[in-house]
């Protein structure tokens, strides 16, 4: 399992991470872009779990659980489940948890419609273009706009017909290219990302049974 609060959840040769920080003793997730190095956090936005009445739940009352390729965040029966399909997308898929995408907006940044369920945002304080994606369920887009630019961005994320949504955050440099992507359900992206995982693993030099435990920390830290 890997500890939040130490070692950020990613996948090799990805900018994207979601850690957990805290300040004051209040602690937040965040979903983070991290080419900028040790000069900047790269903090894109706070993931705020909601329930039943949009209420936030605090982070120290979930279960967070996290492995090599899979992170999951439980409420009662509830959850959220977040994989990388590949280096430049972030997946997250909900059975019964309400989500808000709080963006951490600066000057200039911006979002706008790019076609049925998919939004892009612009953002100028991180030099990102980012694909906000719905494959199931509902996304409430609350983002004033004022002369220049949004006054704040929050996403809102909500099941349906079966309380379940899915969507994706893909990262790109010019234009978006849809036809490129083709997504599996999530169940055998979730099994396509594990098998990878344990393929790549496997590969790793060989070492003494006593050492084991060592080269998966290792392999984690290798992961970011």
């Amino acid at each position: 399992m890997i500890d939040l609060l130490n070692i950020p959840f990613s996948r090799f040769g990805s900018y994207y991470v979601i850690s957990i920080f805290e300040n004051d003793g209040e602690k937040n997730l965040y979903l983070r872009d991290v080419r900028g190095g040790d000069l900047d956090l790269g903090s894109l936005f706070i993931l705020k779990v909601l329930d039943d009445d949009h209420h936030e739940i605090p982070v120290q009352d979930m279960s967070i659980s996290c492995t090599e390729t899979l992170l999951r965040i439980q409420y009662d029966t509830s959850f959220i489940e977040i994989l990388f399909p590949d280096e430049e997308t972030v997946r997250f898929h909900s059975n019964g948890l309400n989500l808000c995408l709080d963006y951490l907006l600066k000057r200039y940044d911006n979002i706008f419609k790019y076609e049925d369920n998919t939004w892009e945002l612009c953002s100028y304080s991180h030099e990102l273009k980012l694909i906000i994606k719905v494959l199931q369920g509902e996304m409430i887009v609350d983002a004033p706009w004022d002369t220049i630019g949004n006054t704040q961005i929050k996403l809102y994320f909500k099941g349906i017909m079966d309380n379940t949504y899915d969507f994706i955050i893909e990262s790109y440099v010019d234009v978006y290219k849809p036809e490129n992507k083709v997504f599996l359900p999530f169940e055998e992206n979730k099994n396509q990302m594990s098998n990878l995982y344990n393929t790549w693993y496997e590969s790793v030099i060989d070492i003494p049974v006593a050492y084991e435990d060592e080269k998966k920390t290792c392999c984690l830290y290798h992961l970011g």
